[in-house]
């Protein structure tokens, strides 16, 4: 791939690519698409919070419990009913991204 790719010095298409993936079900890429974009960029609300969706959805506690301590550190306050509706429109996405974000152990 070319280096001067906004895709590889940017964390959001890495975000966007684990909501996919959450999405379709594929709870072990999302995880590793978000650890890679914390990896690569640093740990990014956006990335956090993807994270922890994805992890509470695959049952993978330590995980989500490491990715909502993390949200938790950089926003004391944060809730789902805080959050704005993101990333996705449709009512069956967002419902399952958020009973993800509950299994993760955020209020």
């Amino acid at each position: 791939q070319d280096l001067r790719s906004p895709m590889l010095r940017n964390g959001r298409h890495h975000e966007v690519v684990a909501a996919g993936e959450i999405r379709l079900g594929d709870y072990a890429a999302a995880i590793e698409m978000a650890e890679d974009a914390i990896h690569k960029f640093g740990n990014a609300t956006p990335t956090l919070i993807v994270q922890a969706a994805a992890a509470g959805l695959a049952g993978k506690d330590q995980i989500a419990s490491q990715a909502v301590n993390s949200l938790k550190e950089k926003h004391p306050d944060i809730t789902i009913d805080a959050m704005r509706r993101w990333p996705y429109k449709e009512d069956a996405d967002w419902e399952l991204f958020v009973s993800g974000l509950k299994k993760a152990g955020l209020p």
